[in-house]
């Protein structure tokens, strides 16, 4: 009679879940199966419901567990809800196993935070040893030997590239080669340097020349700079005179500058030239004068071919001014 009610007794208890609440904590445990057989899995599925889920804690009473004819394979969270914007949901599976045939007490599974706690009833559990059909030995069967696995090549392959050890070996095979050839590259270097390229230094005429082809492509013509033009046009002018005959002209006026032109042999027609470019170039610097665009092409030609001359005659006589 005390047998039957038990067997009541605990079969209320496994399909019936279990849940203490409080108010901003709760655990709801449900056990899947009544019955399983020794070395069989039995699941508790949980239900927490927390307000502090960071701080939310949940296991087996650990006073319980002493001596405990069953072993806790997996405590572990599977899910979280948003219940509302306060409460949480966790989900978890508490999953064990006996290997003795007997009546299990669960013990209760305590959820815990800083503030509160709860915890659900004892569960119970019957485990039973499996049938064995001892009358007739001869249908045992023996252990079955390890089947022989031939493994293809793909499974050498994924074996093989899965292997943190391989990557390990082609990192230093990869470093080795990096090594050898920086090292290869600098004893090369060494053995065979560079030559050395001879840069020519431009003569005084190409620095002139080259000088006045930009400020031709400077194309301050046409924008109408023409003070700007005319202005760096006398100073690459002044400057292939200073470095040719050892003058100072770059302070001068416009008078001194002819008077200190008179002491080189030029025709009266390019002093003629000479002056009136100065003109242009000063009354575009100090008054209020807008030289043509064509005049001021014709002095850069003009200059252009003054220089020209000048080293074509290869005059190198100098005067004090």
């Amino acid at each position: 009679m005390k047998k039957s009610h038990l067997l009541l007794y605990l079969g209320l208890i496994l399909f019936t879940p279990i849940t203490s609440f409080s108010q901003n904590l709760s655990i709801q445990g449900k056990l899947n199966r009544s019955e399983i057989k020794t070395g069989e899995q039995a699941v508790i599925d949980l239900t927490i419901r927390t307000n502090n889920l960071p701080q939310t804690q949940f296991y087996l009473k650990e006073e319980a567990q002493k001596e405990a004819p069953y072993t806790v394979i997996a405590l572990v969270p599977v899910d979280t809800v948003d219940i509302s914007s306060r409460i949480k949901e966790i989900s978890a599976k508490l999953v064990l196993t006996s290997f003795d045939s007997t009546l299990i007490t669960i013990p209760p599974i305590v959820a815990k935070t800083p503030t509160d706690s709860a915890e659900t009833a004892p569960m119970g559990l019957k485990v039973i040893q499996p049938e064995v059909d001892s009358k007739h030995p001869s249908n045992f069967k023996d252990i079955k030997a390890p089947w022989d696995v031939s493994l293809s090549l793909k499974d050498w392959l994924i074996l093989i590239l899965s292997s943190w050890i391989f990557w390990v070996v082609i990192a230093i095979l990869v470093g080795f080669y990096i090594a050898y050839r920086v090292f290869n590259y600098y004893q090369n270097k060494k053995a065979n340097p560079a030559p050395q390229i001879q840069v020519r230094e431009l003569s005084l005429i190409e620095k002139t020349e080259a000088a006045l082809l930009q400020l031709e492509q400077q194309q301050l013509i046409e924008q109408e700079l023409f003070k700007e033009f005319y202005s760096e046009l006398i100073t690459i002018f002044k400057s292939y005179l200073n470095e040719s005959y050892g003058w100072t002209t770059t302070e001068m006026t416009s008078n001194e500058f002819m008077k200190q032109m008179s002491s080189v042999e030029l025709s009266s027609s390019e002093q003629e030239m000479l002056r009136l470019v100065l003109t242009e170039a000063d009354l575009s610097k100090f008054a209020k004068y807008t030289p043509s665009s064509d005049n001021a092409r014709l002095a850069l030609s003009q200059i252009r071919q003054l220089v020209r001359e000048l080293h074509r005659k290869g005059l190198h006589s100098s005067t004090d001014i």
